[in-house]
């Protein structure tokens, strides 16, 4: 994955009044926790709403490893976004939270499933059906492929691709992974009897994941 960069400002004030006033100046309370045990290792930080959104747009999106650096000091932390808290109402980031993730050890994250090829079975009256999107991998930071490729060429009308299947899955590079989604985890197949309205939203390439909440600013 791309590098990702963001900028935060530490924070002292505490209390809802204040995260209030913060929001409506476009700006996000949050958390960033690191290695260190008990208070140590929590910092009070506030992140521009525009800039979150620009560190989330890229291919990682909500998963992509960030450098954080707070108050423009030198030092950067590695962190991936550990909890974000939405308004039920506008459905708006309101706290989020950072965990700080050593480079040398793999972690758990999730990654984007890009299907090519033509498949047999559409060819023989089929429709292709991708019910999940995105693949449950434990790999090291700075390893995270931006997408995994399956190639559904072989597919037939009744038959699956579970996530155990690594055959069909083609690694950017030849970096050790680990898959954690389910072996039953199907990751596309056929039906034979779909309507032309769900061939287009099911068609190969459209494997991108929803929008996480909307954002201020």
């Amino acid at each position: 994955m791309a590098d990702v960069k963001l900028q935060v400002r530490s924070r002292e004030e505490r209390g809802g009044k204040l995260a209030r006033a913060m929001r409506a100046a476009g700006d996000i309370p949050g958390v960033l926790y690191t290695s260190k045990s008990g208070s140590e290792g929590a910092h009070a930080i506030t992140v521009g709403a525009r800039d979150l959104r620009t560190a989330v747009s890229g291919s990682g999106g909500t998963h992509a490893i960030i450098d954080l650096t707070i108050d423009g000091a030198g030092k950067t932390h590695p962190v991936v976004i550990k909890d974000m808290q939405l308004d039920p109402v506008r459905d708006r980031v309101i706290h989020i939270d950072f965990h700080e993730v050593r480079l040398d050890q793999p972690i758990n994250t999730v990654v984007r499933v890009h299907i090519e090829g033509i498949p047999h079975g559409v060819e023989m009256g089929g429709v292709l059906s991708q019910p999940t999107h995105e693949l449950n991998i434990s790999v090291l930071p700075t390893a995270i492929p931006e997408q995994i490729v399956v190639d559904v060429s072989e597919l037939e009308i009744g038959s699956s691709i579970p996530a155990s299947s690594f055959s069909r899955l083609r690694w950017p590079t030849s970096d050790s992974r680990t898959c954690c989604s389910g072996s039953s985890t199907r990751r596309c197949g056929f039906a034979s009897n779909r309507s032309p309205s769900a061939a287009s939203t099911c068609a190969p390439g459209s494997g991108s994941r929803p929008p996480w909440g909307t954002w201020g600013g």
